[in-house]
């Protein structure tokens, strides 16, 4: 069964202290019946097909007419891509991927001298050369993902640049990229990423700069964007739990779930669980055929079971996993939102993402309420801070797609500085990453330990690692293969 009427709503309640109690467990469980949210052509939302239905909203409130838009947060997942792993998704699988979106570099020394290029090379991913048929790297953006990064930058120049006290920035303000302590630009070390981040620049501020703009990104292993097991250990100790909780063993047990997974063994003989999500969801978004004359009704079945596993282990124990994979990101979001406030630092940050950053984070902080589908393509979360002269007060406004989210304690779009540093005080907790010491174990009975791999692989028989809880960041990733 699909649905497009809307976004799936999920129980907002988790009050069991040993996970999910027993009414929510049951609503979840029928969460399923709800179906894959599809746009109004028939796609998964999942697609980033309908662009305009991620228009940032203007603000409604009247409190908006004393107040001045002063710093805004953008977090945006990249754009469509193609496949990330150089596994085959079933037997049969033969698909050519072709892009021609290519990047053009200039090698530039810089030292006091300045060795500038006096040569741009046109970097070239060769048919033949790559793990699929055609010219794409594994993962790259698609000509699709730059039209969508395209719209959003016009979307976020709409609503953020203009005139007046609503706007961040002046339309006819000078602004040189180059050189403007007012914006930081920044992403994982991804092609698909840093190439979305690119796009939306160019196209949220059309011709104001003729010199190269800075555009930070790092070792993603250390990265804040991402979270990483390696750097917070407890990831690994709450997956094990959430592992051995009854709620994970009515999930996988259940006959529903059972059954589908033996009708896909007639549509894709030899798939593989772990890469099943975006196997069928990268045929489906590019109008490619499904394997073996999968029905539609069938593939929004199995893809709506992916997806609410994917999200299952979010919302367990009050939200634990993902307020403590996400601690990281959301310590950087309040610092930069207390420079705000302090008057220091950029008006605007533009943060190129995964969804293995967009998932967690809503899941931490809102749970159910904010989390309710896997993130689409060109997705993205923003924060944006309004400052009220005559008292001095500080506001704030959280949107997903576009659209206020509803504040514990707010019962408008505008809410209170305090409240979100409220919302976001698991952040400040500096042990949150802890695991504390285990006592030695008897050389006769080994230990058992939940990796993060094997744990994602029990959640949704095979999801792809990383993308539903639990994404280890190793050197291997470097390579953007296992990061979606």
């Amino acid at each position: 069964m699909a649905s497009n009427s809307g976004l799936r709503h999920f129980p907002t309640s988790i009050d069991d202290e040993d996970g999910l109690g027993p009414n929510d467990s049951a609503l979840l469980m029928a969460a399923l019946v709800a179906g894959v949210e599809l746009d109004a052509a028939g796609y998964p939302r999942y697609c980033g097909k309908d662009m305009a239905f991620s228009k940032v909203q203007p603000v409604t409130d009247p409190r908006m007419a004393s107040l001045t838009l002063q710093h805004v947060q953008l977090l945006v997942r990249h754009g469509a891509r193609t496949p990330y792993s150089w596994q085959k998704c079933w037997n049969g699988y033969n698909e050519a991927w072709n892009c021609q979106l290519r990047d053009r570099m200039a090698p530039v020394l810089h030292t006091a001298d300045d060795v500038p290029s006096n040569m741009t090379f046109d970097k070239i991913y060769t048919d033949g050369q790559n793990v699929f048929k055609g010219t794409c790297l594994l993962g790259q953006l698609l000509d699709e993902g730059y039209t969508q990064q395209q719209q959003n930058g016009a979307n976020f120049r709409a609503a953020y640049v203009g005139r007046g006290h609503r706007a961040l920035f002046q339309v006819d303000e000078p602004l040189d990229l180059a050189t403007s302590k007012d914006v930081y630009f920044e992403s994982t070390d991804v092609h698909r990423t840093v190439g979305s981040g690119y796009i939306i620049v160019q196209h949220m501020f059309p011709n104001s700069s003729s010199n190269a703009v800075p555009f930070h990104t790092g070792d993603i292993g250390v990265s804040a964007l991402v979270p990483s097991a390696d750097l917070c250990p407890a990831m690994n100790v709450l997956g094990g739990q959430w592992q051995a909780s009854s709620e994970f063993h009515n999930w996988v047990t259940n006959a529903s779930n059972g059954a589908l997974e033996a009708q896909l063994a007639t549509y894709a003989p030899g798939y593989r669980n772990d890469i099943l999500f975006d196997c069928l969801m990268t045929q489906r978004c590019t109008n490619r055929t499904l394997p073996n004359n999968m029905t539609l009704d069938f593939f929004h079945a199995i893809v709506n079971k992916l997806e609410t596993s994917a999200l299952l282990p979010y919302y367990f124990r009050d939200n634990i996993y993902a307020r403590t994979a996400s601690a990281r990101l959301v310590a950087q979001l309040r610092s930069r939102f207390e420079a705000a406030m302090a008057g220091v630092g950029p008006r605007f940050y533009l943060s190129i993402v995964h969804d293995a950053t967009l998932n967690p984070l809503l899941a931490a902080l809102g749970g159910p309420a904010y989390l309710t589908e896997w993130v689409p393509y060109a997705s993205h979360v923003a924060l944006e801070v309004y400052y009220e002269n005559a008292t001095t007060d500080y506001y704030f406004r959280l949107l997903y797609q576009g659209k206020p989210l509803p504040v514990p304690g707010c019962a408008t779009e505008l809410c209170r500085s305090s409240d979100f540093f409220a919302m976001t005080s698991f952040a400040t907790n500096t042990s949150i990453c802890a695991v504390a010491p285990r006592a030695p174990t008897p050389k006769t009975s080994p230990p058992t330990t939940f990796s993060t791999v094997t744990l994602v692989l029990g959640i949704t028989g095979g999801l792809a690692a990383g993308v539903a809880i639990g994404h280890v960041i190793t050197a291997r990733a470097r390579a953007g293969y296992s990061m979606v």
